[in-house]
């Protein structure tokens, strides 16, 4: 059983309870930024399940995974936010009103709680397969950042970086509780 939540208290939460870094479980549903040329169905959104740190340092989670790859005295430095600016430092960005959660998640977390897919559906609200909409999906690349550093090239052994519109959370659970996010 999961308690609802608005945006602000969630935002609240996050300040108060997330000390440091933490796990956090994320059910949201988000724009796949399909193609829309030859698209039938318009905008794609995905509910998707996943798990990711919250409040954990980019930088050092980098430079750690460079050190596991072999890179000796790794040195990777990160830029600003490319947009929006820091509500929660590490946590919380505040951009045109919006709130975002910030996730990131390692090569050995992925292996150990994948993120899934749990549907698509069109613009429409009609649930299409993923062989339908395969062909107007982006691919997936890597940070050229991180590549630039020493990384491998395969993104898969990359630190992915998750930014989640409060406003896509379906549900959150944090610290052994589950909550279900206001709209």
């Amino acid at each position: 059983m999961s308690e609802q939540i608005t945006h602000q208290q969630l935002r609240d939460l996050i300040a108060e309870a997330v000390t440091g870094s933490m796990p956090v479980g994320i059910l949201a549903v988000t724009d796949t930024r399909s193609r829309k040329t030859g698209n039938p169905f318009g905008k794609v959104l995905k509910t998707v399940r996943a798990v990711g740190w919250v409040g954990a340092s980019y930088v050092r989670g980098v430079n750690r995974e460079l050190s596991r790859q072999g890179v000796e005295e790794p040195a990777f430095r990160s830029q600003p936010l490319p947009w929006g600016e820091w509500d929660i430092p590490g946590k919380v960005i505040a951009h045109k009103g919006a709130l975002y959660l910030r996730t990131q998640a390692t090569p050995g977390m992925r292996r150990k709680a994948p993120a899934r897919v749990l549907a698509y559906h069109a613009e429409n609200g009609q649930q299409v397969t993923r062989e339908q909409v395969a062909p107007f999906l982006p691919t997936s690349s890597g940070s050229a950042k991180q590549e630039a550093a020493g990384m491998a090239a395969d993104p898969a052994e990359q630190i992915w970086v998750g930014t989640y519109a409060f406003a896509s959370l379906r549900k959150v659970r944090i610290a052994g509780r589950t909550y279900t996010v206001a709209h």
